[in-house]
């Protein structure tokens, strides 16, 4: 039997997801897209925190280099945490405020 390579294989297109417009993507989608971005949001600011900390203690002290590198890391993961409840809190009123309108809507029948 012969092979072929399957989509996302070596050699084939990479797997894309369908394109919808952001008004109609499902649910899962929004929620599963703003868990994407936190998780890199958190990453990316806890290291900057850590880089930024650790610059900081060689700089200002002899002692105590850890505590100060980790307070960075924990500032840097304190504002990705801030900044993904804000999105989740967004995502949630929306919700709740399109499910407001299909209830006031008549049934069909």
């Amino acid at each position: 039997p012969e092979f072929t390579a399957s989509p996302g294989a070596a050699g084939g297109p990479p797997p894309t997801a369908p394109s919808m417009p952001p008004s109609k993507a499902a649910s899962e989608w929004k929620i599963s897209n703003t868990w994407d971005v936190c998780l890199e949001r958190l990453v990316v600011n806890s290291g900057i925190g850590f880089i930024v900390g650790g610059l900081a203690a060689v700089v200002l002290s002899r002692r105590g280099r850890f505590a100060i590198t980790a307070f960075g890391g924990g500032f840097g993961a304190g504002m990705a945490w801030t900044r993904c409840s804000i999105d989740f809190d967004k995502e949630k009123s929306q919700a709740l405020k399109h499910a407001e309108e299909l209830m006031s809507k008549p049934p069909k029948v």
